[in-house]
């Protein structure tokens, strides 16, 4: 029973390293993908760019490089901290610890 119990974690744990590689790689490749695809816009509309253009254009999406990174981080943390809070207000809300330990009522969530 425990080894089941394991092995659902850790599917769960694998599967959630996927996630977060697949969404970092994705929100590091934005700022790029975003960039070549306003120069395509900005050719066909205008018809030409300037080297002045260009790279204060790069410039600006460079900057715009690490908040991008770090903002599906931050969503995980703040998923992780909500989480977290519930299952220590719900330990905290418990009476007092005699010598058998605590029990969990069933239909309690956390």
């Amino acid at each position: 029973e425990i080894d089941g119990c394991r092995r659902d974690e850790l599917h769960s744990l694998r599967r959630i390293a996927y996630l977060r590689a697949f969404f970092r790689s994705a929100m590091s490749a934005l700022p790029i993908i975003a960039a070549a695809l306003t120069f395509l816009v900005y050719v066909y509309t205008d018809g030409s760019i300037k080297a002045s253009t260009l790279f204060a254009a790069i410039v600006s999406f460079d900057m715009l490089r690490m908040p991008l990174m770090f903002y599906p981080m931050a969503l995980g943390q703040y998923a992780q901290a909500k989480v977290s809070l519930k299952r220590v207000g719900l330990f905290l809300g418990y009476d007092e610890v005699n010598m058998v330990g605590y029990t969990r009522k069933p239909d309690e969530a956390g």
